[in-house]
Parts: structure tokens; sequence; C-alpha cells
């Protein structure tokens, strides 16, 4: 019997999703406990951002460039663009409708007469003067967000969107060479790419740090107190998520051939790690990884 009771034990231990819970319910206690040293303890969690951020641009590049030069013809790839476009598009459209309705019913924010601090309003009036600088619309969005000023620039500087059209045009090129010339070309970055997902397990196992490091400072900055406050806007951004994922997205996924709950249930340690680290932008590398060993395709 004992086992028996033993092994899952020993399982679930050896689990990332395990201990990022520990280091989540680490850091509740350790901001509430201790506010002022656990305000210090960003550093842990702005370190782990850091970490993430410079390996998503390689990612990124790699899948994209053998996603579509594995494919061969760039009209595939333009069509299979298209679509994913298009879905984007309309899984947004029904994402913010849902999040208007809901705050226009609910109103979580009613009565609350908080206002930025002076350092806070500086600093925001600093981020417009700087997006005014960088030229707005469609032209400015091309000149200054999309297209890299050179072939290294977005990797040093993390951008994703213009490593992607690098990329994309990368891959472009890599379509127009003969096939055994592009096999080739194809099989060293299927190697780089080996190399830069085995950097991506190493680096997840800091993840715990990151979680209790973003956790005690979230709790010791705003205090229990104001995380009651939030109380209603939670729970109006969960029920609204919830509703989302489990009747718009799971209607997808069921059309897709697959359940909803058994990729919810496949992503438990990315969705851990966003809640302790407040930001989605730490799974991307791994979450491309574990699409690919689910099944899904490059392409």
């Amino acid at each position: 019997m004992h086992t028996v009771e033993s092994g899952p034990r020993r399982r679930m231990v050896a689990q990332l999703w395990f201990w990022v819970v520990v280091a989540i319910a680490a850091g509740v206690v350790f901001g509430l406990a201790a506010p002022a040293a656990a305000k210090e303890a960003k550093w842990l969690a702005d370190a782990f951002l850091q970490l993430v951020k410079t390996i998503t641009a390689p990612v990124i590049f790699l899948t994209v460039v053998i996603g579509i030069a594995s494919l061969g013809n760039m009209a595939k790839a333009g069509g299979l663009a298209a679509r994913a476009l298009g879905y984007f598009f309309a899984a947004t459209v029904v994402a913010l409708g849902l999040g208007l309705l809901a705050g226009n019913l609910i109103k979580p924010g009613a009565g609350f007469a908080g206002a930025p601090s002076g350092d806070a309003a500086a600093d925001a009036q600093e981020k417009i003067a700087e997006a005014g600088d960088a030229g707005h619309g469609l032209v400015g969005f091309i000149t200054n967000d999309l297209l890299p000023t050179s072939f290294v620039q977005p990797f040093v500087e993390n951008e994703v969107l213009k490593v992607l059209v690098l990329a994309i045009l990368v891959a472009a090129a890599l379509t127009a060479l003969a096939p055994p010339v592009r096999a080739k070309v194809v099989g060293v970055l299927e190697i780089a790419s080996q190399i830069v997902f085995g950097v991506i397990r190493l680096i997840m196992w800091t993840a715990p740090l990151g979680a209790f490091g973003g956790m005690a400072y979230t709790v010791a900055q705003f205090g229990s107190g104001a995380l009651a406050n939030l109380a209603l806007l939670l729970a109006t951004f969960w029920g609204t998520a919830a509703i989302f994922v489990f009747v718009i997205l799971g209607t997808v996924a069921r059309l897709s051939g697959f359940s909803i709950l058994r990729f919810i249930r496949l992503l438990k340690d990315e969705l851990l790690i966003i809640l302790g680290t407040s930001s989605s932008e730490t799974v991307l590398p791994r979450l491309l990884v574990k699409l690919q060993r689910a099944g899904a395709s490059r392409q």
C-alpha cells in the first residue's frame, strides 16, 4: 500500500506545476507576513522574465522558418497564415465583445475613487510622449513596429513582430532553393531548434522562483485589503474568461476534434506560471514545445 501511494506522490513532486503552486502559496504568505521584505523579492520575477525574453525571439524565428520552409510552397504558407489571421480577428472581436458586455453589466469599478501616484502619472505621460514621437497610424506601425532596421536589431531588442517579418523573409528565400539544399538547411535549423528548446527546459525550472517573487511583491504592494477590494473585478474577469474558454473556445476545440478540458490540463504548468508572474510572455517558448509534443504540426 505504501508503494502504491508513494509512486503518484513522487511523480507529483517531480512536476513543475507542483512547485509553481507551492511557490505561489509561499509568495502570498511572505507578502502578508513581511511586506517590506517581500517588495524586494520582485527581482526574482524580473530575472525570470529576462531569462525567458532572451530565448523568445530565437524560438519564434526558428519555429516559423522551419514551419514555412518545410511546406516548400509559399502559396500554402500564405493560405495557412490567412486562415490563422482570420480566426485571430474573429476570436478577438468575440472576446472584446464579451469583456465590454460584462464590464457594462457588472460595473466592477463603480464607486472606486483611487488616483494614480505622482510617479505613475509622470511615467504614463512619458510613455504617451514616446508613442507620439514614434509616429502613429498605419505608416508609423509599418516603419516603426513592423520593419526591422537591421537583421540583428529585432533579436537584440526582443521585438517579436520584427523577428516574425525576418523569419517570413528567410523562409520565403528557403522555399526558393532546390529541395536537396533546402532539406540540408532545414536540418541544420532543426538541430539549432533542439538546442534552443533544451535551454527552455532549463530556464522553466526557475519558474517557481519567478512565481514566488511576483506573487510576494503583488501581495505586499497592494495588501490584503486591496485584494479584497479587487474581488469583484477578479470575479468578473475570471467569470468572463471562463465563458469565453469553455463556450467559445470549447466549441472551436470540439469542431477541431479535441477536448478543451484535456487542452487545459495539458497547459496547467503554463497557466500557473502566468498566474504567478502576471505575464503570458513567459510561457510562449514552452507552449510551442508542448503543442508540438501534443501532435500539432510545425506548419
